[in-house]
């Protein structure tokens, strides 16, 4: 795993306005070295940084003159450098266990917002300004504050996310879905959310500690417990509580893929966010089966090899001729 894959965005900050130590200046300086797109990337940050921070930040720095000085000290590394002037927010490859789309957004208000998204296929890992660390799944957004500065911890999530919670009793930590339909709120513990926007579940489920769901709409809240899993159906309006395996259902955190009697839609949707891909069902019966497998780090054909003995499902892939436009499209035809 390189550096380049782990670099974490307090860091950078550190780096950016030289409160970083020796070791994490040798750590951000190795970064650099990985690839010429790093340069860019902290170049871009440090812009958005100093510009966008609160006025009295701004009125104590120039930000031309702190982006000069990181630029500087690039430089004096030998390496020429392309930098980008005219944007604000700036979009960043840095993934986790592959590369990630990692976006900046810097807004002017009291605390600047930075949005993270994972391309699919692809996961990210994350730590907040309170420490709270976040494991991103594929084609996932969270966008939270630079720093905290109310009595509350919010940040706002589409896709799926596990969070590891720093417990702070005077400052509840909440997620928000994009929607605005769900929030989950706790104080410091372990869980997943899913929130895909067009899927028609919204899915919580409780590794460690309690959690409070909150529905738009509904009055007071479902208290969860370790290994509940509570799912909102988002078309009927209801709410439902089971008792789940947590490993199985944070298994995509490891790299892994378990189902055990998965219906198929929700076997496909996680089998397209995760290697990136796009499925065309032609027989439609193929969704009503369930299916049954664990893979982990397995090429999708392997899997697509499994399904067709195991639930007599034959596949056709294609390739689009314009692969920045489109995502290889996966026909599902029924053995007969």
């Amino acid at each position: 795993m390189t550096l380049n894959k782990q670099i974490d965005t307090k860091l950078l900050l550190k780096y950016i306005n030289k409160t970083a130590d020796a070791k994490e200046i040798e750590q951000v300086n190795a970064w650099l070295e990985e690839d010429k797109l790093n340069e860019n990337t902290i170049l871009q940050m440090a812009k958005i940084y100093h510009q966008q921070c609160t006025l009295e930040r701004i009125k104590q720095r120039n930000s031309d003159k702190a982006l000069r000085v990181v630029q500087q000290r690039i430089r004096n590394k030998s390496r020429r450098i392309f930098i980008q002037r005219t944007t604000v927010a700036a979009s960043l490859l840095i993934g986790l266990l592959g590369i990630g789309s990692f976006l900046l957004q810097y807004r002017q208000e009291e605390s600047p917002m930075i949005t993270v998204s994972t391309n699919a296929g692809m996961r990210s890992q994350l730590t907040l300004p309170d420490n709270t660390i976040v494991y991103l799944n594929a084609a996932s957004t969270i966008t939270y504050p630079s720093r905290y500065t109310s009595n509350k911890r919010e940040v706002q999530l589409s896709g799926e996310a596990y969070f590891k919670v720093v417990h702070d009793p005077a400052r509840p930590f909440i997620v928000h879905t994009s929607d605005e339909r769900v929030n989950v709120r706790v104080l410091g513990t372990e869980f997943t959310l899913q929130a895909y926007e067009k899927d028609k579940l919204i899915q919580a489920t409780l590794v460690e500690g309690s959690v409070q769901v909150g529905v738009r709409g509904k009055k007071g809240s479902v208290l969860m417990f370790p290994d509940d899993k509570v799912t909102y159906d988002i078309e009927n309006d209801k709410i439902y509580r089971r008792k789940v395996n947590t490993t199985q259902e944070t298994a995509w955190m490891r790299g892994c893929l378990i189902f055990k009697d998965t219906p198929m839609p929700e076997v496909l949707r996680q089998l397209a966010n995760f290697y990136s891909v796009e499925f065309n069902v032609v027989d439609e019966v193929i969704h009503n089966y369930t299916f049954t497998g664990a893979f982990e780090n397995k090429p999708l054909f392997q899997i697509l090899d499994y399904m067709k003995i195991s639930s007599k499902i034959n596949y056709v892939m294609s390739y689009p001729e314009d692969q920045d436009e489109r995502k290889p499209t996966i026909k599902l035809m029924k053995i007969k």
